[in-house]
């Protein structure tokens, strides 16, 4: 399985609020500060599978017959095609665009563009993985301390 997004609208967080948030004057760091921004978007999206913004996904799979699409939040499916031949593939989309089902088994390349959810929800969880990339802590223990504090009621189970 391989997820690449391909374009990305918009920016969760501005650069300027986020420096409010970390205490953080001048310029010198600003590079490494939208990467941290662009991390913990990333890690949170993948945690609660749900695009935090408008992407434009490229999803490559092994499928069975049918799957659920990484970030379920999914607008519309532009494309379903054999990896190997390039050939379109007959399928099927779930009432909520959340799984995809194919007659065969077969590898797939699906594109297909999703929409972002409510930034609010989200936007503690993702600058306190902020705050943690920042200085330094790549703990797993206390990113699963974070994640389970602000989204313990947006992971799947």
């Amino acid at each position: 399985m391989n997820v690449s997004i391909l374009t990305t609208e918009g920016e969760y967080l501005k650069l300027c609020d986020v420096k409010a948030y970390l205490k953080v004057n001048g310029t010198d760091r600003d590079g490494f500060i939208v990467n941290c921004i662009d991390t913990a978007v990333g890690y949170v999206e993948k945690v609660i599978n749900k695009s935090l913004l408008a992407h434009t996904v490229r999803y490559i799979t092994n499928a069975d017959h049918s799957f659920v699409l990484p970030f379920s939040n999914i607008v519309s499916v532009e494309s379903v095609v054999d990896y190997y031949t390039g050939n379109d593939v007959d399928y099927s989309l779930t009432a909520d665009k959340s799984m995809l089902n194919i007659s065969s088994d077969m590898q797939v390349m699906i594109s297909y563009t999703t929409e972002p959810v409510d930034v609010d929800k989200f936007k503690v969880a993702v600058l306190a993985l902020i705050s943690l990339l920042y200085d330094g802590i790549t703990d797993a223990d206390q990113w699963n301390t974070v994640l389970y504090k602000y989204l313990h009621n947006y992971i799947p189970l």
